[in-house]
């Protein structure tokens, strides 16, 4: 039997082989650490995420990506689905970012509260007044609020994500928050 006239062009559109990416694609990424010291450096795709990135820097250098937290010109850290492009537009041929590296105690638990929010109860105090740990957490979990160190239940962008999760949250956060007139309107 001829399968050739049972494929219709359309289809065999979608498995023609997809032109090569451009140059102006590309972008060399140089990762320097926080002391300006050169990493490495990292041929991306500006269609690449954050996280694409993180695994380039986990191939070259060994270090993992939780362990990995990438600041571009001053910015805090960007979001793991952040494209390159939205940094690095094609004008740019070259680009930098700088490396923070978590301490393995912050990666471990970063880790485990990014699987299950509420292991925060179980974290040390240092931990729990981490504010990228307890962000992960009540992400997760809202209710992992109620873990968190007192200065951290009181802080605006991390009682805001567990409000809009669940206004049971509420009830953990820091009493004198009610009298901040800004956040509670």
């Amino acid at each position: 039997r001829d399968w050739s006239s049972d494929v219709c062009s359309s289809d065999l559109e979608e498995l023609s082989p997809r032109p090569p990416l451009l140059t102006e694609d590309l972008v060399d990424v140089i990762v320097y650490t926080t002391t300006m010291r050169k990493l490495c450096t990292i041929k991306a795709y500006r269609g690449w995420r954050l996280c694409d990135l993180k695994d380039g820097i986990w191939a070259e250098c060994g270090i993992e990506q939780i362990a990995q937290k990438l600041v571009v010109s001053g910015h805090k850290e960007m979001s793991e689905k952040t494209l390159l492009a939205d940094f690095f537009p094609p004008s740019v041929q070259g680009a930098a970012v700088i490396l923070h590296r978590r301490s393995t105690e912050q990666a471990e638990w970063l880790q485990r509260c990014r699987e299950y929010g509420l292991q925060l109860e179980f974290a040390p105090q240092t931990i729990k007044a981490d504010y990228e740990v307890v962000m992960a957490a009540v992400m997760k979990n809202p209710k992992a609020i109620q873990f968190a160190a007192p200065e951290l239940r009181s802080n605006k962008e991390i009682m805001l994500v567990a409000i809009k999760q669940d206004i049971d949250t509420a009830d953990f956060l820091d009493p004198g928050v009610w009298q901040n007139r800004d956040f509670v309107i």
